[in-house]
C-alpha cells in the first residue's frame, strides 16, 4: 500500500491500484524464478527462460504518449523487469501489467495501443533496456479471457508497429478461481 500512497493512488476505498501495489509488492519478495513460473502459470506465458531474476519493479511509471495522440501520458499499472541466463548472456525481458478490478471494468485496446507505443518508444530512445516485452492483462477480460485478448491484440495489431505478445489471467471471478485451485507444474531443469 506504500507505493499506492506515494504515487497518489490510495484512496479509503480498495481500488485496483492499491490492489495491484498490495499484490505486487509482495510477490516481489518471491525469488526470481518463482514469481516467473507464478506469472508463467497464472498468465499462461510462453515464454521459457531459466534462471528469472527480478531486476526492478516499477509502479505506475509515466510514459510519454504518442505525440501525434496529444493526450499527454500513459501510466501502466506495473513494470516487471526481468533478467534470464548468466552475464554477458543474459535476456532482459519487460513484463507491462494493466489491472481491472471489476467485472464491469474492461481491459480497452486503445489503452493498451498507447502503453505499447510509449514503450516501444522508449526503446528506440533507448531508455528502455529490455530485449523483449510482454503485455498482462489481469481482470477485466470477461467471461473468455482467452478469446477477449486475442481480440485486443488484434485491435492494437491493427495499429501498426510490433505486433503486442499479450497475455491474460482471470476473465469472470468463477474461471479465475478455478485456475487457482489447479496444481502448479514442476519447475524447469534451469530453475530448481
Amino acid at each position: 500500500m506504500l507505493n499506492a500512497k506515494l504515487h497518489g493512488k490510495a484512496d479509503f476505498a480498495v481500488s485496483e491500484d492499491v490492489l495491484t501495489d498490495m499484490v505486487f509488492t509482495r510477490l516481489s519478495y518471491l525469488e526470481g524464478p518463482v514469481l516467473w513460473g507464478v506469472l508463467q502459470r497464472c498468465f499462461n506465458v510462453e515464454l521459457q527462460y531459466g534462471g528469472a531474476t527480478l531486476s526492478d519493479i516499477e509502479f505506475w511509471p509515466r510514459w510519454d504518449d504518442d505525440p501525434k495522440l496529444r493526450e499527454g501520458q500513459v501510466l501502466p499499472d506495473c513494470v516487471l523487469r526481468f533478467k534470464f541466463g548468466e552475464a554477458p548472456k543474459q535476456k532482459q525481458v519487460a513484463i507491462i501489467l494493466e489491472a481491472k478490478r471489476h467485472a464491469h471494468t474492461k481491459q480497452r485496446a486503445g489503452q493498451w495501443h498507447r502503453q505499447w507505443q510509449a514503450f516501444q518508444q522508449l526503446q528506440d530512445d533507448g531508455d528502455e533496456e529490455a530485449d523483449e516485452a510482454i503485455f498482462l492483462a489481469l481482470g477485466g477480460l470477461g467471461e473468455n479471457p482467452s478469446q477477449q485478448v486475442a481480440q485486443l491484440k488484434e485491435a492494437v495489431d491493427k495499429h501498426g508497429g510490433p505486433p503486442i505478445p499479450a497475455y491474460g489471467a482471470l476473465g469472470a471471478p468463477s474461471d479465475g478461481a478455478e485456475r487457482a485451485a489447479q496444481p502448479a507444474p514442476p519447475p524447469a531443469k534451469g530453475d530448481r
